[in-house]
């Protein structure tokens, strides 16, 4: 088209070139149609001349089927007049005749007594082979459940029960008929109570039935058995015959099953690679873009391929999702950032899971080891990166305090990993716990060296109002430790104590755990009892009465209004007060009276 598009000069010339491209391309479509009819004549012609041909098969085998019995009725025929043979033929037939009639008067006889089973008769080819009574229990607890009245032929099962409404012939109701091929016989051994019992495995269901005695079970299981040789025998003899009539038929008949087979698997490596993650493969579509192929994969009943897939793609995209999170900013803003985006992805993970596999229960447990696997990963990053050294407790509070948020939202969707999280946090944090504890204690023994035990001067009524404010606020009312317009009567390291002893008491109690309960408990004691030493100490070095008032009094606060505060918050969270605080002061409840260690 290029060609003779530049080959041609102005607009009329391109119009006329125009019209010759479409006139050429009508006549093809008509040559087109006239092939294609003038061969489909030819197909219907084809057609026509192989059912003549076939017509004139049948006529030839008809005609060799009568010369066979003529030759087989001279053959059978004496010369001199006997006709044994022929009469033992007849008299077989006859005796055929008879069998068909009495299973056809049994079936009608069935028929009769059994309300609900009108089609019994217009099956071809089924024998009435055995019936009798049964009784049905639980397969589970061996309670019984009916009696029944059941019916073997050489197709199929059917159960009946007792009509209890009925005044004529029908005995009984149809229940289930079940055909031969799709159930399995099993004998259960008779344990106990299980006596004369066999068991009917009918995918997904299994009935077990009692009988009455050991032989009418073992007349059960010979007519089970001879049902079933008597159908494979029977299905044998006619694919033979299928083969022996028309080879190619057979092979016509294996032929798409064989290719059914062959696209299946080609249909599912192409959705299998589709969901394989290679790092050439963009993950932008997210798991929408896999829905199609997932859902594919459980309809060809490739459900765990297509699991054990997803959830890699999941893997994959959480760990792209993590490395853009960068490090900057102060470590709880990374924290909050970095659990938000891993959560916030689990969730809508878990979401997608539960659309693609509702009801799987294997597929339901991969998930599961999933889902804890990748938890484990994260705790492990944020183990790295907060507990360090340098990172103070309250932080540390505050991270796992996000942490745990944003696990509980798993829960709304029936995944609980809260308790594996602090599991995993378990260790790092009564490390952290017990560096804070000697940090405390540490700091503590600094500040008792520089103790002068006077009052804290607040230098202005504004300052005094605000220190107030600021400790009720924590739960402590000091208005009657206030003497003159600015004096608190306690030291500036009582006051400091005070406030540093409640936020970690405020961050063991968000940290709480049944599991760390009993180191807080040693961290809360040790650290009140450094303080608390400190008195101690300063009481039995000091002679002069005013001054061990003063200290009294500072001790009085520690070991009563702080204490009571202490508890107070502890038992809200617990439910309970704490043990150690009690023993701590009963120990040095000598303090109170002034009592010195060494009169104590």
């Amino acid at each position: 088209v290029r060609d003779l598009s530049q080959n041609c000069v102005g607009g009329p010339e391109l119009r006329r070139l125009r019209k010759k491209i479409q006139a050429l391309s009508e006549e093809t479509n008509n040559n087109l149609k006239k092939n294609v009819y003038h061969n489909y004549m030819q197909f219907i012609d084809t057609a026509k001349e192989i059912s003549h041909l076939e017509s004139e098969m049948y006529q030839l085998s008809h005609l060799l089927s009568e010369q066979k019995s003529l030759l087989g009725a001279l053959s059978t025929t004496s010369i001199l007049g006997d006709e044994t043979p022929v009469i033992t033929e007849v008299e077989n037939k006859d005796n055929a005749n008879e069998q068909i009639e009495d299973n056809r008067q049994k079936l009608a006889s069935i028929l009769e007594k059994v309300e609900g089973c009108k089609e019994l008769l217009e099956v071809p080819g089924r024998t009435y082979l055995y019936e009798g009574d049964l009784l049905e229990v639980d397969p589970v607890d061996n309670n019984t459940i009916k009696m029944i009245h059941a019916y073997l032929f050489t197709d199929g099962f059917m159960t009946t029960y007792r009509n209890t409404n009925s005044r004529g012939l029908m005995k009984y109701i149809f229940e289930v008929m079940y055909e031969l091929g799709s159930l399995a016989v099993v004998n259960v051994r008779e344990i106990g109570n299980n006596k004369h019992q066999f068991k009917l495995l009918i995918f997904p269901d299994t009935r077990v039935f009692q009988c009455t005695t050991s032989s009418n079970k073992k007349e059960w299981l010979d007519k089970f058995d001879q049902a079933k040789k008597a159908r494979l025998t029977q299905e044998q003899q006619k694919r033979e015959s299928i083969v022996e009539k028309s080879p190619s038929r057979a092979a016509s008949i294996d032929s798409p099953s064989i290719n059914l087979d062959q696209r299946h698997n080609n249909l599912t490596e192409v959705l299998m690679k589709e969901l394989e993650v290679n790092p050439d493969k963009s993950l932008q579509g997210g798991l929408r873009a896999a829905r199609r192929a997932v859902r594919l994969l459980n309809q060809l009943g490739r459900s765990t391929q297509a699991c054990n897939l997803f959830l890699k793609l999941c893997s994959c995209m959480l760990k792209t999702q993590c490395k853009r999170v960068k490090r900057e900013g102060s470590t709880t803003m990374y924290v909050r950032h970095l659990s938000s985006v891993v959560f916030t992805n689990m969730c809508h993970m878990t979401e997608e899971f539960l659309r693609a596999f509702p009801s799987s229960s294997s597929c339901s447990s991969a998930y599961v080891v999933w889902a804890s696997n990748e938890l484990s990963l994260f705790t492990t990053h944020f183990i790295k990166q907060a507990f360090m050294p340098q990172t103070s407790l309250s932080t540390l509070t505050e991270c796992v305090v996000l942490v745990r948020s944003q696990c509980e939202r798993l829960c709304s969707f029936g995944v609980d990993l809260c308790y594996q999280l602090d599991g995993a946090l378990r260790t790092p944090l009564m490390q952290a716990l017990k560096d804070a504890r000697d940090k405390a204690t540490e700091v503590a023994k600094l500040r008792a060296l520089e103790d002068k035990w006077i009052p804290l001067n607040l230098r202005s009524k504004s300052g005094l109002a605000r220190f107030l404010q600021e400790y009720s606020e924590m739960g402590l009312k000091l208005d009657s430790y206030v003497t003159g317009d600015i004096w608190i009567q306690l030291t500036s390291n009582t006051v400091v104590f005070t406030k540093s002893y409640l936020i970690l008491l405020d961050d063991c109690l968000r940290l709480k755990t049944t599991e760390l309960l009993y180191t807080i408990n040693e961290v809360l004691y040790d650290v009140f009892e450094a303080q608390i030493r400190h008195i101690e100490a300063s009481l039995r070095n000091e002679s002069q009465h005013e001054q061990r008032q003063f200290i009294t009094k500072n001790a009085e606060f520690l070991l009563v209004t702080l204490q009571g505060l202490c508890q107070k918050k502890y038992s809200e969270v617990n439910g309970f007060e704490c043990v150690s605080l009690k023993k701590l002061q009963k120990e040095y409840s000598a303090l109170l009276k002034g009592v010195s260690p060494t009169s104590r």
